[in-house]
């Protein structure tokens, strides 16, 4: 079963920024980003993951990443299942030793069934909407070839939590049609 990919979230304090991030995939395989609002003071209108700061009141990084997912998408927690990828150091021009908790989050949601729960619900007005990709190597090569605002943290450290992701998922579409 999953339980060997199950990571522990702990509240680790550090001097290091943390934050969440999570690759949003639903149950037909197609991976979305997310294209932020024109508007937005950071990163306009570049395609983005769902990720942001873990707060510093003991909130734990898998409750960040839920908080996260919600309020920018406006889905429902009961509509998220989340799988710890681990976490990493990420180089930052601005920020020295950024650590981002990866998760995998799969949703039950179309493209469109997602576009109309961040119209309507999100709580955070950064996203626009989400687009699709139809594979784990899309997304790599989205992130690498600049196409996203990711592409500062590309590393081979990204590159095995992608992987790790797609395994997962994979993992989990087998126990599935066993059960059917």
């Amino acid at each position: 079963m999953l339980s060997n990919y199950k990571i522990e979230s702990k509240n680790i304090q550090t001097d290091k920024e943390e934050f969440v991030s999570a690759i949003v995939i639903n149950k037909k395989g197609q991976i979305f980003r997310f294209i932020r609002k024109d508007n937005q003071k950071l990163d306009p209108g570049k395609k983005d993951m769902i990720s942001g700061h873990i707060k510093k009141n003991g909130e734990t990084p898998t409750q960040a990443m839920y908080r996260e997912i919600i309020e920018e998408t406006g889905i429902n927690h009961e509509e998220i299942q989340i799988h710890n990828l681990g976490n990493m150091i990420l180089p930052h021009p601005l920020i020295k030793d950024k650590q981002c908790f990866t998760f995998l989050a799969i949703i039950d949601y179309t493209q469109e069934q997602l576009n109309e729960s961040i119209k309507e619900k999100a709580k955070e007005k950064e996203i626009e909407k989400a687009e699709t990709l139809e594979n784990f190597e899309d997304l790599k090569q989205d992130i690498k070839n600049a196409k996203s605002n990711w592409r500062i943290f590309y590393t081979e450290e990204l590159g095995q939590k992608i992987d790790l992701a797609q395994e997962i998922f994979i993992n989990i579409e087998k126990q599935r049609q066993i059960e059917l």
